[in-house]
């Protein structure tokens, strides 16, 4: 907000006047413009399940790096966060999964360890639903 009261600073540095023909509306009522692209296009959006993949690597792991590679082009194919823990920075991790990284666990299941495809990793999120 700028210095002048209630009118907000324009992006370009300018000032800006809140529009004044938007009529107030109550906003119970239904989408004023049926038929739009806009009507029901959110319907199921916040129902999703995001589902929380885990992989467990280390440093200088080949397998670990594909594996990574892997989850980063499947990000924009299923509804899921993904995270890293390095095994090495943890002696019990380093201790249960010194010899299986990569490890990936889908919901806190364990899912793959070693290897995994696109196809078989989107298969398993499928399965957790």
């Amino acid at each position: 907000m700028s210095s002048d009261g209630d009118r907000p600073l324009h992006a370009e540095g300018g000032l800006t006047e809140f529009p004044e023909a938007i009529p107030d509306r109550d906003l119970s009522e239904p989408f004023p413009f049926p038929g739009t692209c806009f009507q029901g296009s959110l319907d199921g959006v916040y129902n999703r399940h995001m589902h929380d993949v885990l992989v467990y690597s280390r440093s200088g792991c080949h397998l670990c790096d594909i594996v990574k590679e892997t989850l980063a082009q499947a990000q924009g194919l299923a509804d899921f966060q993904w995270r890293e823990v390095d095994i090495d920075a943890d002696p019990q991790l380093r201790q249960q999964y010194n010899d299986e990284v990569p490890v990936v666990f889908i919901d806190g299941h364990k899912a793959f360890k070693y290897r995994m495809e696109r196809g078989q990793f989107l298969r398993a999120l499928a399965a957790r639903r």
